[in-house]
Order: structure tokens, then sequence, then C-alpha cells
């Protein structure tokens, strides 16, 4: 996916949008460093739950079973989890559903399928691309113009979930914008705001060299 800073204008004599690259940004949003980055930011952080599934790539979907030293208890939300002692014996009440870093909800049947996907969340075998320290300040807009077709449209992002599904799925062909400024969290608490791709590669690359 190639993010490319567009301006769009609107003619006076014809009802028709023309693309002006800034050429300024070019060298930063030609490269898929830039995606790959927001992907990460916007991926699901599944290491709310690890005194459940040690797995950060991975958490269980609400509401589930789970036996604490022998007990059964009703996972409805993350508050639940706090009743998990430090030295808790804890497993699932199967089947469960967990959801990975990308958003792919998975079945699981039994002890053995989940002991296996903890295996493949550290051994990389799953999506585990993720910044964990960095979160999106919502809304955020993108604006997309389709060359082909002469068709202009924004989308206002509303979650990671959004922002992250927009990148897999909007046409590569696609010129795609973000609408700075933007804010970002610094481990939910800093805000920063930026006001260009090359602002925000900056900010990404420097706040994860200390906090990942």
């Amino acid at each position: 996916m190639v993010l490319i800073c567009a301006v769009v204008l609107n003619s006076c004599q014809k009802e028709e949008y023309k693309v002006v690259e800034n050429q300024e940004e070019s060298s930063f949003l030609l490269d898929a460093q830039l995606s790959a980055y927001i992907k990460s930011v916007a991926s699901h952080d599944g290491s709310f739950d690890d005194r459940v599934d040690s797995a950060p790539c991975f958490s269980i979907n609400f509401p589930y079973g789970l036996w604490i030293d022998s007990v059964q208890h009703q996972m409805i939300s993350s508050k639940d989890l706090t009743m998990i002692g430090a030295d808790a014996q804890v497993v699932p009440q199967f089947p469960i559903t967990i959801t990975v870093a990308d958003y792919v909800e998975l079945d699981v049947e039994n002890l053995s399928e989940f002991q296996q996907y903890i295996i493949n969340c550290h051994s990389g075998q799953l999506y585990d691309d993720i910044i964990t320290c960095i979160d999106f300040n919502y809304p955020i807009s993108i604006s997309l113009y389709d060359a082909e077709n002469n068709y202009f449209e924004t989308l206002v992002l509303q979650h990671d979930w959004d922002t992250f599904n927009a990148l897999e799925t909007i046409d590569p062909d696609r010129l795609v914008a973000i609408n700075y400024p933007i804010t970002l969290k610094i481990n939910g608490e800093i805000t920063r705001r930026v006001f260009s791709n090359e602002d925000l590669k900056n900010e990404i690359l420097q706040i994860i060299a200390i906090c990942n």
C-alpha cells in the first residue's frame, strides 16, 4: 500500500477533481515503511489478557468461562481479569474464540489447539507486528481518489480496526491522503500532534526506540 499525499482542488469551471502530488513528502510515501508503522500502531493489542494466555499477539473474545485454581468463573470483560492472582493456575473453558493482531478471529476447540497458538505467537508464526505504546486519537479522516474513474471520497476512521482494515483493503491504485493534523497518544497519557506524513513517520520512529 502506497500512501500518496494529495491535494484535491475543485475547479471553478469544471466539476472535477485534480490531484497534485506533494513532491516534498514523496520520498517518505513511496516506501512501504510508513504504511507498516501505521498498521502496527492500529493492530489489535492482545497483551491485556496475558495472565490467561501468555500471548501478546492475540486475546480471548469475551465472554468465556475460565477455571481459576479449579474454580470456574465467567469472564465478561477485561475488569474480570483482575481476580486472577499472580500465581493462579488458569485454564479457559473450551471452545473459545481468539482475535489475533490482524483482527482475524480463530475458533479454538481444546487445550491442545490453544497451546499451539501460544507457541505460534512466540515463534512469530502469528502476526505480531504490534506497537503497543502509541495510540491514534480518533476520529481520523483520509481522502481517497480513484484517478481511473475520477472519483473522490473521504473515509472517517473511528477505531484501530477501521485503520488497519483500510490499509489492508483499499485499492493500491488509489491515491490516499491522511487529513492532518492528527494526534498521537503515548502510553495513554502524553499527546503529540503531527502535521504531515514525514512528521508521523519520525514521531513513530522516535517513540518506538524508547518504548518497544
